[in-house]
């Protein structure tokens, strides 16, 4: 779904997430004539991924992000975002827990994998760096062997504090 744009750039939903250009991308894939996109089936690719990497090296314990970048509105710059996960689960639930001063959370959730996928994003770069991956250690998070779906870090449209509140404009 196209949602709007810039010159040279659209505002889509690939997967049920605003991304440029649907995830396909022509920097760092090989010339003019290339683009990148994004696995068919990005949290499939991840579990694939994860289970050879498991039983290759004996590991007990491992998540998998498959990741891309994505701005946030209102914002200069891109974060990364975790398009495909496997391993650990995505989303901490933080509602009904208490902050410093005793104030109960209502609405606050972790996005523990575009955490850390943004982490990963320092070491990997975004232009020239050649850093397919990252390795990162000592992640505060749960892992599971438990498959780990889209619906789990995806929200509906009309829950999502942005698209709810511009309903009008995209829908339009």
């Amino acid at each position: 779904m196209i949602i709007g744009g810039l010159p040279e750039v659209l505002l889509t939903v690939k997967n049920n997430q605003f991304i440029a250009n649907a995830g396909i991308d022509r920097t760092n894939s090989g010339g003019s004539d290339y683009v990148t996109l994004w696995p068919e089936n990005p949290y499939a690719s991840a579990k694939l991924i994860r289970k050879e990497l498991m039983n290759e090296y004996s590991l007990k314990h491992l998540g998998v992000l498959i990741s891309d970048s994505h701005v946030s509105p209102m914002r200069q710059g891109v974060i990364g975002s975790a398009i495909g996960i496997a391993g650990i689960k995505p989303v901490e639930d933080l509602r009904g827990r208490t902050d410093l001063f005793g104030y109960t959370i209502h609405f606050a959730k972790r996005a523990i994998a575009d955490q850390v996928v943004t982490a990963a994003h320092l070491v990997m770069g975004e232009c020239d760096e050649q850093t397919p991956f990252v390795i990162v250690k000592g992640v505060k998070a749960e892992f599971t062997n438990q498959e780990i779906k889209p619906d789990e870090v995806h929200m509906p449209f009309n829950k999502c504090l942005f698209t709810n509140t511009l309903k009008e404009y995209w829908q339009s």
